[in-house]
């Protein structure tokens, strides 16, 4: 019962292995695994017991795969949620069903509409993209919307069943595409940030520009709003427009290869040092079709310089991407996004798919050609902007453009959908907007001195890091 109660109360993605649940078990004693005449104490055969522990292995593995899951599912919808990272939550069917149907029914006014079955099943046989579908996430306030494109689909193919490709996968040409014209025309990006940690090079960037200005004692305003549901509310039209301007070629060509690397000595918990296997990593590169080179000359001339101690092998997997192919793909998959809701078919009539390997770096073009249109008077010397997806901020010596900016964020821009929450707004001086609101203030206190290691091998990621 200990390893049932710890099982239930596990957090996503922690493990629990047969080796943990069976280790202080005697199977010796186990009387429906001895021989008939036979007592716990008698000395067994290694062979005897290696089936012993095997029987008695698959046994505890039924207990949690056919039988305790099965039961947890038909009493329980079980979750994570967007405030607690990855701790699982229990809810009774009928009351996460309950919570869900207002948000649900809100979805499918708003955002999605109904598709008849047989015209689904038509669409869906003629194209490699298939249907996703549709999961929620409570929140502190409301239901947050997920949808699985990694899940490969069950296909069934001269009577056998076998896995599909999972959108994600199909999309990656895509992918690959945008991200090439990202790595040749960064400026088209905006203030866009892929993590937290491009913020500091922005920053240092901006203290000495300030510095040069003469401007470093001046006092700084900082302003950060929030868009609503920013995948949910972005044109499609617009935004295919856009990716189709970005594509600056006709054609697009893309290879596989392997990058194999030796991680180094580890220390483990006990103390010891342990050499690893060398790390193998698949890896796609993409160049415009007439300006591709040879896998020696990609080595030679952009692979070799940017990582050590790698051994880099050609897979000779190459294919050429027309732009008018990935275009007609890309419309499929932006305006005709089939979800499905119980047993019925729904299309996304609003948005891009969350969950899409291609979401957050078509958001950051989307949002970068927005700060180009309403937002250029923050782009001077005097002004910093940083945005990580829909989260927006300035950091100014000039309180004017600081407060023009909460101004015209909290005006709402309906050609791109955008309109900003204002209980996640926040500045450190006071402004209202035009709609009378004060927008509120945060605090100058920073806390800088707590440094906490997540990891079950302290120091090993740092490690790794390091080395590459």
């Amino acid at each position: 019962m200990h390893y049932i109660d710890h099982f239930v109360s596990v957090r996503k993605f922690e493990t629990l292995t047969l080796h943990e649940v069976t280790q202080k078990l005697s199977i010796a004693g186990v009387s429906w695994l001895q021989l008939p005449g036979q007592d716990g104490t008698a000395k067994l055969a290694r062979s005897d017991f290696i089936k012993r522990k095997e029987i008695f292995q698959e046994f505890v593995y039924w207990i949690f795969d056919s039988f305790l899951i099965p039961l947890i599912r038909s009493n329980f919808y079980v979750t994570e949620s967007s405030a607690h990272r990855n701790r699982m939550f229990y809810f009774r069917h009928d009351v996460w069903r309950m919570l869900t149907e207002p948000s649900l029914s809100t979805l499918k006014l708003d955002m999605f509409e109904e598709m008849p079955n047989d015209r689904t099943n038509r669409l869906l046989a003629a194209r490699p993209l298939g249907f996703s579908k549709l999961r929620l996430l409570p929140k502190k306030q409301g239901i947050r919307m997920i949808m699985n494109l990694k899940r490969r689909p069950q296909v069934t193919r001269y009577g056998a069943v076998t896995l599909g490709r999972s959108i994600n996968s199909v999309m990656t040409p895509i992918f690959n595409a945008v991200t090439y014209e990202k790595n040749i025309q960064p400026e088209k990006l905006g203030s866009s940030l892929f993590s937290v940690g491009d913020m500091l090079p922005k920053l240092d960037a901006f203290k000495e520009s300030l510095r040069t200005q003469g401007l470093q004692d001046r006092q700084l305003y900082f302003a950060k709003v929030d868009v609503v549901s920013c995948f949910d509310t972005i044109p499609q039209k617009r935004l295919l427009a856009l990716t189709d301007g970005l594509m600056s070629t006709q054609t697009y060509q893309t290879g596989k290869h392997v990058e194999i690397r030796l991680l180094g000595a580890l220390q483990r918990l006990d103390g010891e040092h342990v050499n690893p296997a060398p790390r193998m990593h698949w890896t796609s590169h993409t160049a415009a079709g007439k300006d591709a080179l040879s896998f020696g000359q990609l080595v030679q001339d952009k692979l070799a310089g940017t990582k050590s101690k790698t051994i880099f092998v050609n897979s000779h997997l190459h294919k050429q991407e027309a732009k008018a192919d990935l275009m007609h793909l890309l419309r499929e998959h932006v305006e005709r996004n089939i979800v499905k809701m119980g047993k019925s078919f729904f299309r996304q009539k609003t948005g891009i798919p969350q969950g899409s390997i291609l979401s957050s770096i078509l958001c950051n073009y989307f949002y970068a050609e927005l700060e180009r249109d309403v937002l250029a008077f923050a782009q001077g010397s005097d002004c910093l902007l940083l945005r990580l997806l829909d989260d927006f901020l300035l950091i100014t010596v000039d309180r004017q453009h600081a407060e023009r900016f909460v101004r015209v964020m909290h005006r709402g821009h309906a050609d791109y959908g955008v309109q900003v929450k204002p209980t996640k707004s926040m500045t450190n001086f006071d402004v209202v907007t035009d709609d009378g609101v004060r927008v509120p203030k945060c605090s100058p206190d920073v806390e800088n001195s707590l440094t906490i290691e997540l990891s079950k091998v302290p120091g090993q990621s740092f490690h790794r890091k390091a080395l590459k």
